[in-house]
Order: C-alpha cells, then structure tokens, then sequence
C-alpha cells in the first residue's frame, strides 16, 4: 500500500504532465506496467471448467483503466444445531458462489493503471470476508479514497454481481456503472440497475443492493462505456440500442461466439483499429 501512496503523490492532481509521455518512464518500464496489466486480467478464478464465461478487455493505450475479476468461492459454513436440551451437534454445509466484478477507471495512463492493479489485487481479498456486494463496495470506496485523493485519478465505477450456485440467485451492486444486462432463456433481457455513484470521490458513500433469480441458459452481460460510446468515421456513437440488439440476436450462441460477434461488430462499425477509450466486456452462462 505505501508504494501506491508514493506512486500516486508522483502523479497527484498538481500536475499536468501526461504519465505516458513523462520522460521518467522509459518505454521499457511502460511496456513492463502493460505485461502486468495483462497478467491481472488473465486469470480465471473459476475452478469449475464446464462453466461458460468469456472476457475481454481492449485498451485504448498501452495502458488501459478497464478490468475485470471473476472468481470460484466456495466457503465453509458450520451450523449448530440442538437436538436435545443441553445436546449440540454441528452441520458442515459450504457457500458456493461466483463473484463477478467489472470497473473502469477514469482517464488514462499510467496513474489509471496503477488505480486498476490497486483495485485488482485488493477487491479478492474483500471478497474474502464480506458476503455482501454493497458492503464490499463500501468498504472499496474507503479504501481506494485516500490513494484517489492524491492522484490525477478522481473516481472509478464499477458493477459486482455475486452469483449463487446452488439457488442461482444474484445478488449485486453497482457504483455508478452502466447496469449489466441478462439475456434471458425464454429472450426477454433485464437491466440491472442499482444506485450509487462513482467509487472514491467520498469515503462515506453507501452503495445499494438487489438480486434477481437467474435460471440454467441465463447469460449476465458486464460492460465498460466504451463498447456503448466507440464512435464511427463521421463522430456517431455505437449506442446502447444497436449493442443491446445485438445480444438479443445472437443470444443463443455461445459466450466466446456472442463475444467475438460483438467486437467484431464494434470494429466494423467504427472502420478503426484505435479507439477513444477502453473496450471491456464479459459474457457468463447460467449453468
């Protein structure tokens, strides 16, 4: 945590100097930041193989703000239960859950990525000893504040769903992110709305939470703005309805095909190998 104090006081709100183009960093040190950045977002938390999930980050820059954490829990729980007065016996049952977070840090450059490393490496461990979606943003925003307080980075948004295994209900939590969208079996989609605003502009903001029941062949679309605002040759945004159309098209397919339609339908639209900002998106089946 001091080294991201320290990194962030070199990149605080005083200064103007892009942190890609600060003669301080050598492209070899930029190029070792992107390799880490791509080590993040390569890992796959789930320990189950059958489920379907895909994901997808594309930066803007050598340096991206988007990223992604999914994750396999499955904890422990120990219940006591009395038979006969004065006579306790235990149950072991276990929490078996999928947690699935996406965020997108404002700007870019280097100070963006390092607050997406920051958030990458900490938000597991949150995930760890609080249950609650809400509760773990809470607790995220307090953490992060101080570091975005310091730096030319003033807020993340992000959303985090917490799929339940065994009852396939999600709960979820949303900071200021567009809402993931579920592409429902019988073709009906929902909007997974919640409020709260942007993580790290107060370190008292409380952050709301909902769920909804999934079932088998459900897929939860997770996003950054930038798929919805890539622009085309003549300045026109993409926009949520083509993307979300989109979806409902090729709903059947699966999550790696829905995602590579989706990209592949983004470059076409925007006739550019470059976009203005980072395009993320992950794609998960209800088993």
């Amino acid at each position: 945590m001091q080294l991201f104090r320290h990194l962030f006081k070199g990149h605080s709100s005083r200064s103007h100097s892009n942190p890609l183009r600060d003669s301080t960093h050598s492209d070899n040190e930029i190029e070792m930041a992107k390799k880490v950045q791509q080590g993040l977002l390569s890992v796959n938390g789930l320990k189950d193989d059958s489920i379907q999930i895909a994901m997808r980050c594309v930066p803007a820059n050598d340096l991206g703000g988007d990223f992604y954490c999914v994750n396999e829990h499955i904890q422990p729980i120990n219940r006591s239960k009395t038979n006969l007065p004065g006579i306790i016996t235990y149950q072991h049952d276990a929490n078996h859950f999928i947690s699935l977070f996406i965020g997108d840090v404002a700007g870019h450059g280097l100070s963006s990525a390092l607050v997406m490393s920051l958030c990458s490496g900490i938000f597991p461990k949150i995930i760890e000893d609080i249950s609650s979606p809400s509760h773990c943003l809470n607790h995220l925003n307090a953490l992060i504040h101080p570091y975005l307080d310091q730096s030319s980075v003033s807020y993340l948004t992000c959303f985090y769903g917490q799929f339940d295994c065994d009852t396939r209900r999600l709960k979820f939590a949303r900071g200021g992110h567009p809402p993931a969208i579920v592409l429902h079996a019988d073709g009906s989609t929902s909007a997974l709305d919640s409020s709260g605003i942007f993580l790290g502009m107060y370190d008292d903001e409380v952050y709301s939470e909902d769920d909804i029941q999934l079932i088998a062949g459900d897929k939860l679309v997770l996003y950054t703005d930038g798929i919805t605002e890539t622009r085309n040759p003549v300045n026109e945004f993409y926009g949520y309805d083509r993307f979300h159309d989109l979806l409902i098209t090729h709903r059947a397919c699966s999550c790696d095909k829905l995602l590579s339609i989706v990209f592949d339908d983004l470059h076409s639209f925007s006739k550019t190998d470059s976009a203005h900002d980072d395009q993320t998106l992950v794609i998960f089946e209800v088993p």
